[in-house]
């Protein structure tokens, strides 16, 4: 999505590994780009490195990504409801906490991430209160682009894909049933 959007064409991509692998790759000369995420991401931009596309340009793009989750086999999420609506309930709580406590946040960024230079974990602290939303509700539309590019890409089989009902990907009757409770109005007023 990005190389068509700035109409960048004849680029060969390589599976590097993992973000550090890739942020080596840069470093070295190895390869003239990769998609990292922070930490290493703002560590390159304070070594001289450009960042051509940020976090924040993923919305002016026409269709919504996922970058990360929750996820269980439906089969073990239908006799263990409870437990899911309770890890939902811990993951949004957490991200409250992040918003209302940001020296715990920092922290608790600065632990994970192993990281100590403050102006590193203010764009983290910055980048995960940006990132996080309210609402943990699964888009449709996300999960119908993802599935798309998974079959463009060959990750996947593409007429399978496309023949696949979004819905068949996620179940957001977990998110539905907090909202019916009050439980995240409740939280976030």
């Amino acid at each position: 999505m990005i190389l068509d959007r700035y109409a960048i064409k004849d680029v060969t991509m390589l599976q590097l590994g993992t973000q550090s692998e890739a942020e080596i790759g840069l470093r070295r000369g190895i390869v003239d780009g990769a998609m990292v995420s922070p930490p290493q991401s703002f560590l390159l931009i304070r070594d001289g490195f450009r960042e051509l596309v940020s976090s924040q340009d993923y919305g002016k793009f026409s269709s919504k990504l996922i970058s990360g989750g929750v996820a269980a086999r439906r089969s073990w999420a239908v006799k263990n409801r409870d437990t899911v609506l309770r890890v939902i309930k811990g993951v949004v709580e957490g991200v409250k906490i992040m918003t209302a406590q940001e020296s715990l946040a920092k922290r608790t960024l600065a632990k994970y991430t192993r990281q100590n230079q403050p102006d590193i974990l203010d764009r983290l602290y910055k980048f995960a209160t940006d990132s996080f939303g309210r609402d943990p509700a699964m888009p449709r539309d996300a999960v119908a682009n993802m599935a798309r590019l998974m079959g463009e890409f060959g990750l996947v089989d593409k007429t399978q894909a496309a023949n696949t009902p979004p819905e068949a990907y996620y179940d957001n009757s977990y998110v539905d049933e907090l909202k019916q409770s009050g439980f995240l109005k409740e939280l976030w007023k």
